[in-house]
């Protein structure tokens, strides 16, 4: 049972991600942020998510296996220069490498968190998504324009308990 073995794996998934048709940089992708500093590359990052588990099968003690069903929170922020003539497609287009990434993974993940070495199966990233897409932010010299979005992302792992 690992939350961190599933935040590892979307990290993974979206480090170095490219979006395709704009000019900006690979994204970083993180589980706890980074300091603050300069943000050149866009930055994701896996951070937070709500669960419910339930028994599937047998009592405890008994073998059987368990359910935990996910929704990841996923952060994304990037700066663009406000006259780029791509301002308005670039991070839309972001928020959807994202989404097409998360739901292209092959299911299913046999994953083993590196603390615990608990060993579960993901069974599903990707079917679900939630997306809030804030309005824009002029930086303090107007120059940059900060965009941010919360992607919320279902995931199911299976137990064998």
């Amino acid at each position: 049972m690992s939350v961190n073995a599933v935040q590892k794996l979307l990290r993974d998934a979206l480090d170095a991600l490219e979006t395709p048709n704009v000019q900006l940089p690979p994204a970083q992708a993180w589980i706890a942020p980074p300091l603050p500093g300069d943000a050149a590359a866009p930055q994701i990052y896996v951070w937070g998510a709500h669960w419910t588990e339930r028994r599937m099968t047998g009592g405890r003690g008994a073998g059987g296996s368990k359910r935990r069903d996910y929704d990841v929170a996923i952060h994304i922020y990037a700066a663009t220069v406000a006259d780029d003539p791509n301002a308005d497609s670039a991070f839309p287009l972001l928020i959807e490498a994202v989404i097409a990434k998360l739901a292209s993974l092959a299911m299913p993940v046999q994953l083993t968190d590196d603390e615990t070495k608990a060993v579960t199966q993901l069974v599903e990233v990707g079917e679900r998504f939630e997306v809030t897409y804030g309005v824009p932010r002029s930086l303090q010299d107007q120059r940059l324009l900060w965009y941010n979005c919360a992607v919320t992302v279902g995931a199911v792992e299976m137990i064998i308990a």
